[in-house]
């Protein structure tokens, strides 16, 4: 019987790729540090210091049933902060921890090229919480950095890091008239791209868009208990006074009588 021939192991990752990678993925979390839950945030920087020091000294990787454990415990961890896992801040935050996990299982170039993967799409949820001139110029530049370490990834490590960084800024330069193309005359959808409004698992305050005749009263007679301020706490809402709710009950009256006086016009008009 012919022997088959030993199947060729996938190419290891340098360890000078493996740092590059993580101070990567560290420059583009940075700005959602601020509005993920604090047990996420530590996660993230036990991942990377543990995955740089396993990379350093050379440790076994975890087996899959720990990694399997861990991957429910982040999930139930998401679930226990926000009480749902639909919604932005949600998906972004189990987003962050999932590719924090993926540093566990970092064994070939092929996981490499995933987790570059996920940083792109990290970078583009940065876009659903800010627009602004300065955050743009900043994805700009994670942009270059992530495709720098693909480039160099691609070569595995061959190339020197201002090489890796030259041709990358020569790729993102040769993006730029297509990305120019795309947003001239790419159709506009109507409503958001991503589908998410606004949070659908926050909680909103304050009045609707739309109002008529008689909501008012019944938000000033309502029976329910304000907040009330106790201690140090800030200032809150408080049940409006007699007079308040008699000024307010005689506008929404004097509101509703002139648009029943227009309705009126508009009627005999006709």
């Amino acid at each position: 019987m012919k022997r088959r021939p030993p199947v060729a192991q996938a190419p290891a990752p340098t360890a000078i790729g493996v740092f590059h990678l993580l101070g990567v993925l560290c420059i583009v979390l940075l700005p959602h540090l601020q509005r993920l839950p604090l047990w996420v945030s530590l996660t993230l920087a036990a991942a990377v210091l543990w995955r740089a020091t396993t990379t350093r000294r050379g440790w076994k990787l975890p087996p899959a049933l720990l990694r399997g454990g861990l991957t429910v415990a982040a999930f139930a961890g998401i679930y226990a902060s926000y009480g749902h896992i639909n919604g932005l801040h949600p998906g972004v935050a189990l987003l962050a921890v999932m590719t924090a996990l993926k540093l566990t299982e970092l064994r070939t170039r092929r996981d490499i090229r995933v987790l570059i993967c996920l940083l792109y799409f990290i970078l583009a949820t940065h876009f659903l919480f800010s627009q602004d001139v300065w955050m743009a110029a900043y994805l700009l530049a994670c942009a270059w950095l992530i495709t720098a370490v693909l480039v160099e990834s691609s070569h595995g490590g061959a190339l020197a890091p201002r090489s890796s960084l030259r041709l990358s800024g020569v790729l993102i330069l040769q993006a730029l008239p297509l990305m120019a193309v795309l947003f001239v005359l790419f159709p506009r959808i109507p409503g958001p791209l991503w589908g998410l409004p606004a949070d659908s698992g926050a909680a909103r305050a304050g009045l609707a868009d739309s109002m008529a005749p008689g909501d008012i009263q019944h938000l000033v007679l309502s029976n329910a208990v304000g907040p009330v301020q106790r201690g140090g706490l800030p200032c809150a809402l408080r049940r409006p006074t007699t007079s308040a709710a008699t000024a307010l009950l005689a506008r929404a009256r004097v509101q509703f009588l002139r648009r029943s006086q227009m309705a009126a016009r508009r009627h005999r008009s006709e």
